[in-house]
């Protein structure tokens, strides 16, 4: 009679068979630094906060300060960008 040779069981790369391996969970896994939709929208504002400037002025004064923009000195050292994009910012205020 023949005796049986019986085989190690297979083993995976980290040395746990298979029935020892646990069963990975579909999608990507957690990192436990999850944030609440509350939490992305105050860091939205925070950061928009960061970004722009919220300027109230009277519209009596709009006039003088189109014509602050239209002959700014260039003494100043203001760029024509910069100056456009005020110009732009106050029309757009004053047609609000």
């Amino acid at each position: 009679m023949k005796q049986e040779q019986t085989l190690p069981p297979a083993e995976t790369a980290n040395n746990k068979t298979p029935a020892q391996e646990e069963r990975r969970r579909r999608g990507r896994p957690p990192t436990g630094k999850a944030q609440s939709r509350a939490e992305i929208q105050a860091n939205y504002r925070k950061n928009k906060a960061v970004r722009t400037v919220t300027v109230t002025h009277l519209r009596d004064d709009i006039p003088a300060l189109k014509m602050i923009l239209a002959n700014t000195p260039e003494s100043l050292g203001i760029s024509q960008e910069v100056i456009d994009r005020l110009t732009r910012g106050v029309f757009d205020a004053a047609l609000d």
